[in-house]
């Protein structure tokens, strides 16, 4: 519960500072925008780690990778969305996109064996 304030703090200012980019068009409030998404994952780390029933490190672990592939699949698109306008970074739009979708299937992927990981874990504390 404690996080939800950061979130709402966070999430603020990534409006505040889209919404100035839009206006502006200056680069630098896009840029700045960054760090927030990357805040806005922590907490969210940080969230879904207090909901954890089963806290071992294998399954810490997975839940951070999970987030860190999920924070670069957000990022990556995020970012070339805007550079667009750049002849020579069109050939690299298609390079961008698959290591996004790459980093979507690495994060379903660890989402799916943490899963099952505390299924396996429940089970085995309920057994004794």
């Amino acid at each position: 519960m404690k996080y939800n304030k950061y979130l709402i703090i966070t999430l603020l200012i990534f409006i505040m500072l889209l919404t100035t980019f839009l206006y502006t068009k200056n680069i630098f409030y896009f840029y700045s925008t960054i760090p927030i998404i990357i805040c806005a994952s922590i907490i969210g780390y940080f969230q879904e780690k207090n909901k954890l029933s089963i806290k071992t490190n294998k399954i810490l672990n997975l839940l951070k990778y999970e987030r860190i592939f999920y924070t670069f699949a957000v990022i990556i698109p995020y970012i070339v969305s805007f550079t667009y306008k750049i002849e020579k970074v069109e050939n690299y739009f298609t390079i961008a996109y698959i290591t996004s979708v790459i980093f979507l299937l690495l994060y379903a992927i660890i989402c799916f064996k943490r899963t099952l990981l505390i299924r396996k874990e429940l089970r085995n504390n309920n057994s004794k």
